[in-house]
């Protein structure tokens, strides 16, 4: 039974004007089954420290930016993902939010194009995943949807890798005496959610590329039951 009244917000990592921002919070809502998500903009917004008293926060992906970029705002996200995990808020991350998280906490990420992913991939599970409170409601192998062009490339010894993939040793972590857990797949969607995502996104693309994405998108299967891992965390608000 999920409590009532949670204080939720979804750290947008997008510009406000970003229509994807709309379809991520959708998605979100959905998925953790809570309908009260507030959503506070970063690239605009002062992240407050009042923020580290909610219930749960969430920080997810960025159409338009690269962790790596050289923009105040995202220092300033940087900033605030190190007061998360030493507050021991309850917080999870997805794409950018991981990427940002792992760079944060001493980590590297890579910009590779050649090496972005659309759609459903296969994942799986390390030793410490299977054991991890939240990770372990996953099957030790697992397809989970994918939308990325940053990678990360190394972790510090503060935080544990919990999945893998062939595309990447590291497609989720949790970090230390926190309570702050995240990947590099997209929990929040499903096929048809990745699809209309594409949708918005094609345009930025042509050619052979677009025409092997949307192959890809065409032949992945979907992805039920990853978005269980959001049934631990909300159990896990105060």
């Amino acid at each position: 039974m999920i409590k009532k009244d949670l204080n939720i917000s979804l750290i947008s990592l997008r510009d406000p004007n970003d229509f994807m921002l709309h379809h991520e919070l959708e998605c979100f809502k959905s998925s953790l089954g809570y309908s009260k998500i507030k959503v506070v903009n970063a690239v605009n917004e002062k992240l407050r420290p009042s923020l580290l008293d909610e219930d749960f926060l969430i920080f997810g992906g960025s159409g338009a930016y690269s962790v790596l970029d050289k923009h105040q705002w995202i220092k300033n996200f940087l900033d605030f993902l190190l007061k998360v995990a030493e507050n021991k808020t309850l917080a999870w991350a997805s794409c950018f939010g991981f990427q940002g998280l792992a760079l944060a906490m001493g980590g590297s990420v890579v910009h590779d194009e050649s090496r972005q992913k659309l759609g459903s991939f296969e994942v799986f599970l390390t030793e410490s995943g299977k054991t991890d409170p939240v990770f372990n409601v996953l099957p030790n192998q697992f397809y989970a949807q994918f939308g990325h062009h940053d990678h990360v490339q190394s972790i510090p010894s503060n935080i544990v890798n919990l999945a893998y993939s062939e595309h990447g040793e590291y497609q989720a972590f949790y970090v230390k005496d926190s309570n702050f857990w995240g990947a590099q797949f997209h929990p929040e969607l499903n096929k048809s959610r990745t699809w209309q995502r594409w949708e918005h996104y094609q345009k930025y693309y042509e050619g052979n590329q677009k025409e092997e994405i949307e192959h890809i998108l065409k032949t992945s299967v979907d992805t039920p039951g990853v978005d269980n891992i959001f049934n631990r965390l909300m159990a896990k608000c105060k």
